[in-house]
């Protein structure tokens, strides 16, 4: 069964406020990375994640294949076991991240080029988009060759094209939908 991105941010919120009150935020987050590295293991997720596999096995299960440092974390995901939500799992640990992104006033996003591009690019790219959008921006480089020049970034749910095959084709578009006239 499929699991709703609300629910698990629901999940990933309560969480998240618990772990905040309790100073234990950055070693829940790292907890959850272990849970999904783990959880990558399929000897271990056919018994955690198996809806069929009764509570008891799941439990044992992952309390044998995955280690945590946070108490507070293993209580919880007990409870998520108890309660057959083991389906929110897989996703909790970016949905949690996320939490901790809009708690800190940052959001992330991808920006592509053609070449790798130098830190202080990223960093110049980074301040402009976070002074456009009112927030910190932390930005992951990707190479893609495939661009001849310029980037592509995708920031809190937008994209911007500014390669050189997005502006001609954004000049295409406008040129297309220019009226003509006459002389």
């Amino acid at each position: 069964m499929r699991v709703s991105g609300r629910l698990v941010r629901r999940y990933a919120r309560a969480l998240f406020e618990v772990a905040q009150e309790s100073g234990a935020a950055a070693v829940v987050g790292a907890d959850l990375g272990r849970i999904a590295q783990a959880l990558a293991d399929p000897a271990l997720a056919s018994v955690v994640l198996d809806p069929s596999s009764d509570r008891a096995s799941k439990r044992r299960a992952f309390d044998a294949g995955v280690s945590l440092e946070s108490p507070l974390l293993r209580t919880f995901v007990h409870f998520l076991l108890e309660r057959r939500r083991e389906d929110v799992l897989p996703a909790l640990a970016s949905a949690f991240a996320a939490e901790v992104d809009r708690a800190e006033g940052r959001v992330r996003g991808i920006v592509e080029s053609g070449r790798a591009l130098p830190e202080e690019e990223r960093r110049a790219l980074e301040s402009a988009l976070g002074a456009s959008l009112g927030a910190r921006v932390s930005l992951t480089v990707r190479v893609d060759p495939a661009l001849v020049g310029g980037v592509r970034i995708e920031v809190g749910g937008r994209r911007l094209d500014a390669t050189v095959p997005g502006r001609l084709a954004a000049l295409r578009e406008e040129l297309l939908a220019a009226p003509l006239r006459q002389s």
